[in-house]
């Protein structure tokens, strides 16, 4: 979690700079406030999608396994 939040911080901190840094113009109000929303949205899609493997682990983990044992058996061997 300590890692999802500094890298949220590091995201608003590198975006919102130019915003700070207006002399008193009005236009940069709109940057920032995509930039909270586009931060807040990635926390939330990050904690839906935490949530959901959690619940459909036991169907999403044979399934994977399925499919990595199916890419790789196609794949050629040869000898070294």
């Amino acid at each position: 979690m300590r890692k999802i939040i500094s890298l949220g911080l590091i995201f608003i901190t590198v975006l919102s700079s130019p915003v700070f840094a207006a002399a008193g113009y009005a236009k940069d109000g709109p940057e920032f406030s995509l930039v909270l929303i586009l931060f807040l949205l990635l926390v939330a899609g990050i904690d839906k999608g935490i949530d959901y493997l959690r619940k459909n682990r036991k169907t999403i983990v044979p399934r994977l396994k399925a499919f990595i044992k199916e890419k790789f058996s196609s794949v050629p061997r040869f000898p070294i």
